[in-house]
C-alpha cells in the first residue's frame, strides 16, 4: 500500500510515492521521513478584516484564526460572522459577551432541532442538533471561567451526543477507573455489529481549548479508516481530574489500556492521534509507551514553544488558557500579571523535552507523524525540526502559509493523517 503526498511549493507541485520521497529527501534532515501534504483548501476563510471588537486585538486576531475551524466543525458561517460583530467582550455572561452571542444560536438551533423531531425529520434534527452543539462548545471558549459557559459546555456535550445517536452513529459514555479517580471518555466503533477478528484503535483528543465533543471531524476520519475510536480529554481541560504535568501522558496510557482489553481491539494495532498542546504527549507516548504503535502529533509544543519568544510573549488571556491547565486561574493572571507568568514559565520549563532527557534517539520508538503549518503563531514549525535534529525519526508534513496544526487545510489533513494511521498500525513493516 502506498500513501501519496502532494507538494507545493509557490505555484509548483510536486506529486511523489511517500516511499520514493523518504528515500530521494532523507538527506535533507538527520533521520526523518519527510512528507509534504497540500491540497487546495475548501474550507471557507475569514476576512482580514478585525470583526470581532474587544479590547485586545491580539484577542480579535486569534479569534479570526479559529473562525474557519469553528465553521469546519459545524456553525452556520454567516450565523458565526454575526456573532463576531456583535461582541464586545470575551468574558462575562451578558448581551454582547462570547457566551451569550454564541449560546443565542445554539438556543435557536436546538429549538428547530425539536420542532424537526416533532415533525418526524430525524436527519434534519439530527443536523441541527450538530450545530447547536457546535455554538454552545464555542460559547465556552477559552475555557470554563463562569457558570454561563459551564452550562453551555454541558448543553455542548448534551446536543453533540444526542446529534450521533440520531444519526445511528454508536458512541458510548465510559468511566474507565485509574489513581482512584475516573477517566470520562466516548467510544466509538464503526459499526453496531461486532467485527469477527480484533482491529486497529485509536485514542484522540484536542489540546488546551478543543475538548472531546469537538473532535467529531477527526473521529469521522478515523471511523471512516474502519478503526476504534475513543475521544478524552487532555489532562488539564474538559472533565479531567488530571493536571498537566511532566508525567501526564500517564492518562493516555491508562486508555490505551482500556482499549487493549476489549475484544474489539488488537493490542498491537493502537495508536494516537492527538491536536495542538495534546500534541506533545503524542511524541512523548511514541517514545515511551510500549504499546502505542504509532501516533500523530499536530502542533505540539516540544521545547521552542516554551521559550521567551515564544509562549511567554503571548497574551494573557492566552497565557491563562495554558494556565488553567496547570491549575491556575485567570485572575492570578489579573491581579499579577508578572508574578503568573513566572509561575506559568515555572511549570512549563519542566516539562521540555530536555528537561525531561528525551531529545534523543529511541530505537523501538513508535512510528511518528509530525503535522503543522510554517506559519504556525502558538507553537513554532522549529519544534518538529528539533525532533530530528534529536534523532527522532519522525515523517513530517509542513504546510507552507499554515496556522496552527496546519490552519487552513485542516479538512484535507484530517483525513490524510486518518489514513497514515491505519496504514501504519496495519503494516507488518518497521517504521523507518
Amino acid at each position: 500500500m502506498t500513501f501519496e503526498n502532494n507538494w507545493r511549493r509557490k505555484n509548483m507541485y510536486l506529486k511523489v510515492n511517500g516511499n520514493r520521497a523518504a528515500r530521494l529527501l532523507r538527506t535533507l534532515a538527520v533521520g526523518i521521513t519527510v512528507g509534504l501534504g497540500l491540497f487546495p483548501s475548501s474550507i471557507s476563510q475569514a476576512s482580514d478584516e478585525m470583526r470581532l471588537k474587544v479590547e485586545d486585538p491580539r484577542l480579535a486576531q486569534d479569534a479570526e484564526r479559529r473562525f474557519s475551524g469553528w465553521v469546519h466543525k459545524g456553525a452556520d458561517e454567516q450565523e458565526l460572522d454575526q456573532v463576531y460583530r456583535s461582541v464586545s467582550k470575551l468574558f462575562g455572561s451578558g448581551p454582547n459577551s462570547w457566551v451569550y452571542e454564541n449560546s443565542k444560536f445554539g438556543k435557536k438551533h436546538e429549538e428547530t432541532a425539536n420542532r424537526l423531531l416533532s415533525q418526524g425529520d430525524v436527519a434534519g434534527a439530527a443536523e441541527e442538533l450538530k450545530i447547536a452543539a457546535t455554538f454552545y462548545g464555542i460559547a465556552r471558549f477559552p475555557f470554563l471561567h463562569n457558570q454561563a459557559t459551564i452550562d453551555a459546555y454541558k448543553k455542548h456535550d448534551e446536543l453533540y451526543l444526542a446529534s450521533l445517536r440520531l444519526k445511528g452513529i454508536p458512541v458510548q459514555e465510559i468511566n474507565i477507573p485509574f489513581e482512584g479517580k475516573e477517566l470520562d471518555v466516548h467510544l466509538f466503533t464503526s459499526s453496531v455489529v461486532p467485527p469477527k477478528s480484533p482491529g486497529p484503535a485509536v485514542v484522540v483528543s484536542g489540546g488546551i481549548d478543543s475538548w472531546k465533543s469537538e473532535m467529531w471531524p477527526t473521529v469521522e476520519a478515523m471511523l471512516a479508516e474502519g478503526l476504534v475510536v475513543l475521544t478524552m480529554d487532555m489532562p488539564g481541560t474538559g472533565t479531567s481530574d488530571w493536571r498537566l504535568s511532566a508525567d501526564a501522558e500517564k492518562v493516555y496510557s491508562a486508555a490505551v489500556d482500556y482499549l487493549k482489553s476489549r475484544p474489539d481491539v488488537n493490542p498491537d494495532q493502537i495508536g494516537v492521534n492527538l491536536r495542538s498542546y495534546a500534541g506533545y504527549f503524542a511524541v512523548k507516548l511514541a517514545l515511551l509507551d510500549p504499546d502505542v504503535k504509532a501516533a500523530v502529533n499536530f502542533g505540539g509544543p516540544i521545547q521552542e514553544a516554551y521559550g521567551e519568544n515564544n509562549l511567554l510573549r503571548l497574551p494573557n488571556y492566552m497565557l491563562s488558557t495554558v494556565g488553567a491547565g496547570f491549575g491556575m486561574t485567570r485572575k492570578e493572571f489579573v491581579d499579577n500579571p508578572e508574578k503568573a507568568r513566572a509561575e506559568m514559565k515555572a511549570h512549563t520549563q519542566k516539562t521540555t523535552f530536555e528537561a525531561l532527557g528525551l531529545l534523543k534517539p529511541f530505537p523501538d520508538q513508535a512510528a511518528l507523524l509530525s503535522i503543522n503549518g510554517d506559519n504556525d503563531m502558538l507553537v513554532p514549525v522549529e519544534d518538529i525540526y528539533v525532533l530530528s535534529k534529536a534523532g527522532i525519526r519522525q515523517e513530517i508534513w509542513i504546510y507552507p502559509g499554515g496556522g496552527h496544526t496546519g490552519g487552513k487545510y485542516r479538512a484535507e489533513n484530517i483525513p490524510a493523517a486518518a489514513k497514515w494511521l491505519k496504514m501504519q498500525l496495519t503494516s507488518d513493516r518497521p517504521f523507518r
